[in-house]
């Protein structure tokens, strides 16, 4: 109860925050739009392709690397950033 609460707020935060920023992006062209779908077509062609010739494990143990990868990278860019914060003290 306590969690789908916070999990509310959460929400409800992030769709204030969004709602005030969604006036101020200025549209995507028909171009840019034509662009993107023909590059996701070519990546839903190389997934199945993938899954095809290394099987679906294969695919499930990419997508978490890759998701490993990224939370490392976001968690050393945190770090980076607090380790140049002088307020902090933090050293290697």
């Amino acid at each position: 109860m306590i969690i789908i609460g916070f999990l509310n707020l959460v929400t409800l935060i992030l769709n204030l925050l969004f709602g005030l920023i969604q006036p101020l992006i200025p549209k995507i062209g028909p171009e840019v739009t034509a662009i993107i779908n023909d590059f996701m077509t070519i990546l839903d062609k190389g997934i199945d392709l993938f899954c095809f010739l290394l099987g679906p494990v294969a695919s499930v143990l990419v997508a978490y690397i890759l998701a490993f990868q990224v939370a490392k990278s976001t968690w050393d860019l945190v770090w980076f950033i607090l380790r140049k914060i002088p307020m902090l003290n933090i050293r290697d």
